[in-house]
């Protein structure tokens, strides 16, 4: 799996970045897979080509993405943001 990760302070547009960028895919790409959301953050997981990209607007904490590597099955992107330091970068270079 590659991962991609929107890296950035809080509140400095990553998460709407990422939800620009599903309302883009769903009008190019077919829609495999979506979360009901955890309060404003959600996740879609897309066919591209006969690839899977997933991108999951979440990612303040080491614990989210885990949990959302593990709520996603198998894909071939991962896309997600990330602060600049802390658990989440960690736990996307565990997974790297």
């Amino acid at each position: 799996m590659k991962i991609i990760a929107l890296q950035g302070k809080e509140n400095c547009g990553k998460t709407a970045t990422l939800k620009l960028l599903i309302g883009l895919m769903k009008s190019k790409y077919n829609v495999i897979e979506k979360s009901n959301g955890r309060g404003f953050d959600y996740w879609v997981k897309f066919d591209v080509n006969g690839k899977t990209a997933a991108i999951y607007t979440a990612g303040d904490l080491g614990s989210i993405i885990e949990n959302a590597l593990k709520d996603i099955s198998e894909c071939d992107l991962f896309v997600c943001a990330v602060h600049t330091f802390g658990d989440t970068v960690k736990c996307l270079y565990e997974h790297a």
